[in-house]
């Protein structure tokens, strides 16, 4: 169970960043 939270966790992260990233390429672009 702990295996599976963190990896809910992790792809969470992910999408955050990848999220974050898209955004600061728009506000330099």
């Amino acid at each position: 169970m702990a295996a599976a939270a963190l990896r809910d966790l992790s792809q969470i992260v992910g999408v955050q960043q990848r999220g974050m990233r898209y955004l600061l390429s728009r506000a330099f672009l």
